[in-house]
């Protein structure tokens, strides 16, 4: 657990980096060489009016720590549902793995909030588990025994679920961005790839 919470830290932090110094770089390089080809716009796109701000939510609420517990605890039933339904494993241990991911989440955002959020709560998140599960923990090979027991793909199916529901809202504002989302999408995952493969290559 302390390898891939690792893992995903710096993949983040590198993948980020990359978009900004490569994958957007090319991107415009790309709308240089398809504008000509493809044409500036599509049907979907063709409005005199462009984006409009009710095509898309910029007002987010702040969620309080009620509302928070509330996501994090639906989210691990969820994952849960999935690891019995996908695996078939539905025992104590999943249970208690479960509620050692959901501490390393409240652990995590408080300690985002007390600095003032400077650093992602992902970052937060990820290097309480990597604490966690390391040999400085006491009780690591404990932790890593009980989390293993959820299927990592068990807690993706949620989150991909939600990240669905979130872009779906956003449809008409993707309708008139035409292709050129898909070119910048494209090219950020692209670079974060690349920079995953690096990373592995180096300590390969």
């Amino acid at each position: 657990m302390t390898l891939a919470a690792a893992s995903n830290l710096i993949t983040t932090t590198i993948g980020t980096y990359f978009t900004l110094f490569i994958s957007l770089p090319l991107a415009v390089w790309g709308y240089r060489v398809l504008e000509p080809l493809i044409g500036r716009t599509t049907k979907a796109s063709m409005s005199e009016e462009g984006i409009r701000h009710s095509d898309v939510s910029l007002d987010v609420p702040e969620l309080g720590w009620s509302s928070k517990i509330s996501a994090w605890l639906a989210a691990g039933a969820l994952a849960l549902i999935a690891n019995y339904v996908g695996y078939k494993t539905l025992s104590a241990d999943a249970f208690t793995g479960m509620g050692i991911m959901i501490f390393c989440a409240f652990v995590g955002e408080t300690l985002c909030s007390l600095i003032g959020r400077k650093i992602p709560a992902v970052c937060m998140v990820s290097l309480v588990a990597m604490f966690l599960t390391s040999p400085a923990c006491p009780w690591a090979a404990e932790i890593a025994r009980l989390t293993s027991s959820i299927n990592m793909l068990a807690v993706i199916t949620p989150m991909l679920t939600f990240a669905g529901l979130s872009i779906a809202k956003d449809l008409p504002a993707f309708r008139r961005l035409g292709w050129r989302i898909v070119l910048v999408s494209f090219l950020a995952n692209f670079g974060t790839f690349i920079g995953a493969v690096l990373i592995a290559e180096m300590f390969h």
